[in-house]
């Protein structure tokens, strides 16, 4: 929509991940050589982590882009499969026929397809984006696969690239057989202010302009400051920024159009948070934890509840302030009392046990509080 008015070939600060807009900062630029490096060598199993929004994905495309020799690329982007989905997606991605086979005939299969690329001397990449969502039970039965002695692994090189979650997950006990085979990690980290800067110029660049024609220094900085190194916030900030330019044709950004958009940005994420952090204790009120405990203060007296036991105490019930009617709103319902509740105790009731937020939401009705 402004790229006319902007006079840009494209709009510079998409989301959508596109290796023509890569900028190598210094993290970026061994990120992607280790993951080269390490495919080349046949270094087995690779490990990229990184916070959100740091351009893992867009090395991905990157390195999918400038691998070249004797390989056969598998790409997945969805992980929340089980390991039998797992290899058959892997299969089927590499033009293997399989039907509705279990997970035995499916790994037979996949070893022979190996057997045959190493009579060709064939490198097979499987690259999983999000492997943070991959469970510990998947994660398992690959390390289990690796396991295997058989000649044709050395050809299979496995680019695991997730959050920053992945890296507790593999240094968990459970998994201490797959990280056994972790040859290489390497962690993406934030752009220091200058790389920022330059981040923003070389997007503006690469579509026919450049940072000082459309952003003033002040706008800049401010960007910069907020975003904190994260290309995604920079490029959310950026995009938001230049259409608040051209719905107010001002043909330069400055600091006061950049204040107006963080604004939101904080006022949408507050907002966001609150909605999800409301709904998640409404919808999980029946998955909490047994034997925690709960104490409602009420006057002087508690209403509490042990092990899933509801046990409360007589009650006084409050009397209205002097001057004061008494109360005639309808009781409320049980959906109520929970948003009610989580207003006051916040996320710790997810911390809650079972029994108690029961006896917290669904007190007799005519009992007062």
């Amino acid at each position: 929509m402004y790229n006319q008015y902007f006079g840009f070939s494209e709009e510079p600060f998409n989301l959508t991940p596109d290796p023509d807009f890569l900028f190598m900062a210094v993290t970026h630029r061994e990120g992607l050589s280790t993951m080269m490096s390490g495919i080349e060598r046949r270094m087995g199993l690779i490990t990229i982590t990184g916070d959100v929004g740091t351009g893992k994905t867009t090395l991905i495309y990157t390195l999918l882009k400038d691998l070249g020799g004797r390989l056969r690329t598998v790409f997945i982007f969805n992980p929340r499969l089980t390991f039998r989905q797992l290899v058959k997606t892997i299969l089927l991605d590499l033009k293997v026929p399989v039907a509705k086979e279990n997970t035995f005939t499916l790994l037979q299969k996949f070893k022979e397809f190996l057997r045959e690329r190493l009579d060709e001397d064939e490198t097979v990449v499987i690259i999983i984006d999000e492997a943070h969502q991959l469970s510990a039970r998947v994660l398992n039965d690959l390390a289990w696969f690796l396991e295997e002695d058989y000649p044709a692994l050395k050809l299979l090189q496995i680019l695991l690239v997730g959050q920053s979650e992945l890296e507790p997950k593999l240094d968990s006990e459970e998994l201490r057989l797959l990280k056994k085979k972790i040859t290489v990690q390497y962690r993406l980290l934030h752009l220091n202010s200058e790389e920022s800067k330059a981040y923003i110029d070389h997007r503006l660049k690469v579509v026919g302009s450049n940072s000082s024609k459309i952003f003033t220094p002040d706008a800049v900085d401010l960007i910069c400051e907020y975003a904190k190194g994260i290309p995604r916030i920079i490029n959310k900030l950026c995009d938001a920024a230049l259409f608040a330019g051209y719905d107010t044709s001002t043909p330069r950004i400055n600091a006061a159009i950049v204040k107006d958009v963080i604004a939101k940005e904080e006022l949408a994420y507050k907002e966001e948070e609150e909605t999800l952090e409301e709904e998640a204790f409404a919808e999980k009120e029946d998955l909490l934890p047994q034997g925690a405990i709960v104490r409602e203060e009420i006057g002087e007296e508690k209403e509490t509840a042990l092990e899933g036991t509801v046990a409360p105490q007589k009650i006084s019930p409050r009397e209205p302030l002097e001057g004061m009617e008494k109360s005639t709103r309808p009781p409320e319902t049980g959906l109520q009392r929970a948003r009610s509740l989580f207003k006051k105790i916040g996320t710790g009731a997810l911390s809650l046990g079972r029994g108690a937020v029961f006896a917290l939401l669904h007190r007799p009705e005519g009992r007062k509080s």
